[in-house]
């Protein structure tokens, strides 16, 4: 043990858990035993609670240190791991709480001078253990000290209830509460109405004037940070475009954040710049300053950070918009973001970042879902993020639309027109009339459509305008005006993301997306042409490899097949798992939920989510493995033979080239009807395939909290009667109406309530008598 401190092992070179915090806390109790002398036990306390450092910052506590005590803590007490010059400590690594407690319980010291060391902490980076220390020494006065010192840097490291319970509004009142309050105010802290922020804006406006005394510079560097988060507020509530215009002060406040020093008014500034570039079009320019900001995106060792958090989240949805390709590093800080966000306390601004990921998801073809979209919306429209709105039911109307949903798909549409024209975004209303088009054509309200046109809406970029002039030509405008204006296309260079939205409607738009895809110029097929899904599955280069041969072909080790359509079945050359064959009901839902996730990838926070909801984190970890465990045994998976499981980065998912899933087979066969690429007795042969295949449906999952793979097995039954209906038409088509019934039937067996499968049953069993009487039934084209 007195090695660690000393040979330069670090804390991710040592266990955790809490069987190593039990013995580490054990060493702390026999450290601190109360036969010890007075100035020897405040000496060794005063270690623990900093963690690390050298002998003068205690001193600088006030404390009396000589060396005959630094000799005495460095022979009996290993745990300290002081350095053999006996000028330095760092404490073994253990969980901070349990540390700063033990040593605030058995050491002695007043409430006083443990403040001073939660502030030592503080001037020297370490938020995460000064809050620690502050709230375990019981004094009010040293949590409000703290708190209203460095309410955005506590922000930032995840104690928001720390400062939530310093500044409430009846502990007091001056400019460094009303500061505090502001921060928790336009973060979207729980409790904190929008309300209060425009009472406490002018307070905080009203202090430090020139009738007041001078503020710190302590207090000026509050100010910054506060004013840089309201400009982020106003970003995302309309003023976007031309925040960061020359002489703006919005722009001066990013150059003196630049100059301060701070790294959170630094990560917040570039958290605005991010903000500005994307709402207002230039993804490309955020991609590439996000890059160079590598730096602050990246986690630091023990010192979490939300706003770092953020910037890692929105690089995640940029690359995605410019087709930039992840690296096994960058998904790491992905995962590590997660759970800063996680573990944060400010759901909003969490939400916030994922639904901007999921956006870019979707419009990359790399995700077709939001994750409790209706929940987010709600609190992003109370938080007056009206710009992100208007954005965020553009692309749900798209997504919508893709799959299905027109009546939904319309409604976002028109929600994302009135929000967008409210805060002068030409651009977002100018697309939101083309997703209508979309939605309307869906419905089959092929006329008003038509007659759907973005009249009123002035200042829309050129790349923006060519868009949606061709979208709205296609199909009511002669080949002559259609390629006029697919040659003026030509002559405008697109930006990044809006090349990657015109894929995007393509895949969403049933009507005109194919010939869009057609009329597209060069510059404009950029990601058309590399989102093309191959082998028959949407690509997903979030964590997985690229594709490549199969090493199950090349070695002897067994594919595993997964069956999720009627019923969880596994196989594994001769040897098959059913349902009765799992040992534990957790491990058979792990494995659902890797089967039915697109990509077959899930993060482990995802996993421990979904297996036990209601366990904290450290428990739930613990599940987690033991579950992992069952499952590699049930699945035969040895060490150093066939991996079909991998964890790795935070992630588990199954490996591509050893795994196969029928969901994969469903879904491409599935997007090859509806795509409307085959014949119709392609299309027939492919139905039967289908209807075969899938068996009744997706497996129920045995635990599924939040509803997460029942709306996936929702969604499966719905492409299926999709595609059941297209191959019924497709029948009636061969005049094959024995077939084109079994197809209206079984999709009325599945979805008997929608409207279009009444239809598509009344039409065939109405060719049905028609061929009776010797009549030929005729072609609909209604789908």
């Amino acid at each position: 043990m007195a090695s660690i401190g000393s040979a330069g092992v670090g804390a991710d070179d040592l266990p955790d858990g809490p069987s190593w915090d039990r013995s580490v806390c054990g060493l702390v109790e026999e450290a601190l035993r109360p036969s010890l002398i007075y100035e020897e036990l405040c000496m060794r306390g005063a270690m623990l609670a900093l963690g690390s450092g050298s002998f003068g910052d205690l001193e600088a506590l006030g404390l009396r240190v000589t060396r005959d005590l630094i000799a005495d803590a460095a022979r009996s007490a290993p745990i300290f791991g002081i350095s053999s010059g006996l000028s330095h400590f760092s404490v073994v690594p253990c969980g901070e709480d349990c540390l700063v407690r033990l040593a605030i319980r058995l050491a002695p010291g007043s409430p006083r001078f443990w403040g001073a060391v939660a502030m030592f902490l503080a001037e020297r980076g370490d938020l995460t253990r000064a809050g620690a220390v502050a709230s375990a020494s019981g004094s009010e006065l040293a949590l409000r000290d703290l708190a209203l010192t460095y309410p955005v840097e506590l922000i930032d490291a995840g104690l928001v209830r720390l400062v939530d319970e310093a500044v409430k509004p009846h502990k007091g009142t001056g400019p460094a509460f009303d500061l505090a309050r502001r921060a928790l105010v336009l973060v979207g802290a729980r409790g904190w109405a929008r309300g209060e922020w425009q009472e406490t804006a002018q307070d905080a406006e009203e202090g430090g004037g020139e009738d007041g005394p001078p503020e710190s510079s302590r207090r000026l560097l509050t100010r910054l940070q506060v004013e840089l988060l309201s400009a982020c507020r106003r970003a995302s509530s309309g003023e976007a475009a031309g925040i960061l215009a020359a002489g703006s002060a919005e722009e001066a406040l990013v150059r003196e954040a630049e100059a301060s020093g701070s790294r959170v008014a630094q990560t917040i500034a570039a958290h605005l710049q991010v903000l500005a570039l994307w709402l207002s079009g230039s993804s490309l320019e955020a991609f590439r300053m996000l890059m160079l900001a590598r730096e602050l995106r990246c986690q630091r060792p023990g010192v979490p950070s939300v706003y770092s958090a953020l910037l890692q989240l929105d690089f995640e949805a940029l690359r995605c918009l410019v087709g930039d390709p992840s690296s096994a590093a960058e998904q790491a800080g992905l995962a590590c973001a997660e759970a800063v966000l996680e573990r944060g306390g400010l759901p909003a601004l969490g939400d916030g970042a994922r639904l901007r990921r999921e956006m870019a998801y979707a419009v990359a073809g790399e995700g077709w879902g939001f994750t409790d979209l209706g929940r987010v919306m709600g609190r992003q429209g109370d938080a007056g993020e009206t710009a992100e709105l208007a954005v965020l039911h553009l692309v749900a109307s798209l997504s919508d639309a893709a799959d299905g949903s027109f009546q939904q798909a319309n409604v976002h549409a028109w929600e994302a027109f009135r929000r967008a024209a409210e805060n002068g975004m030409d651009d977002i209303a100018c697309l939101a009339t083309m997703a209508e088009r979309i939605a309307l054509d869906g419905l089959g309200e092929g006329h008003r459509a038509a007659a759907l046109v973005h009249e009123g809406v002035e200042g829309i970029a050129s790349d923006v305008q060519a868009l949606v002039s061709l979208h709205a030509s296609l199909g009511r405008s002669g080949k002559r005006e259609t390629g006029e204006l697919t040659e003026q296309m030509r002559r405008v260079s697109p930006r990044v993301g809006l090349a990657a939205l015109a894929a995007f409607v393509v895949r969403a738009d049933r009507v005109r997306g194919a010939m869009l895809a057609r009329a597209l110029p060069g510059p404009w097929r950029v990601r058309l042409d590399s989102d093309a899904p191959q082998n028959g599955s949407a690509a997903h280069s979030r964590a997985l490899p690229a594709p490549r041969e199969s090493r199950a072909s090349q070695t002897a080790i067994p594919p595993l097949e997964v069956c999720v359509l009627g019923g969880l079945t596994l196989t594994m050359g001769e040897r098959r798992i059913t349902e009765k064959g799992w040992r534990r009901k957790t491990a058979r839902s792990l494995m659902a939920l890797l089967a039915l996730t697109p990509g077959h990838v899930v993060t482990r926070f995802e996993a421990i989510e979904f297996l036990w909801p209601e366990a904290d984190y450290d428990r739930g970890r613990e599940n987690l493995y033991s579950t992992l465990s069952s499952l590699r045994q049930t699945i035969g998976q040895v060490s150093g033979e066939a991996s079909y499981l991998i964890t790795e980065m935070g992630q588990i998912w199954l490996d591509e080239t050893l795994v196969t899933c029928d969901v994969d087979g469903f879904e491409g066969l599935a997007r090859s009807v509806v795509g409307g690429s085959l014949r119709d007795d392609e299309v027939v042969a492919a139905c039967l395939r289908m209807d075969g295949a899938f068996r009744g449906g997706a497996c129920a999952p045995p635990v599924d909290p939040h509803g997460r793979l029942q709306a996936r097995c929702d969604e499966l039954m719905r492409r299926y009667v999709d595609v059941l209906l297209v191959g019924a038409e497709a029948a009636l088509r061969l005049r094959d109406v024995r077939q084109a019934v079994w197809f209206a039937e079984s999709a009325s067996a599945a979805a008997s309530t929608r409207e279009d499968v009444v239809a598509c049953l009344a039409r065939a069993l109405g060719a049905v008598d028609d061929a009776r009487r010797g009549l030929a039934p005729e072609p609909s084209d209604d789908l």
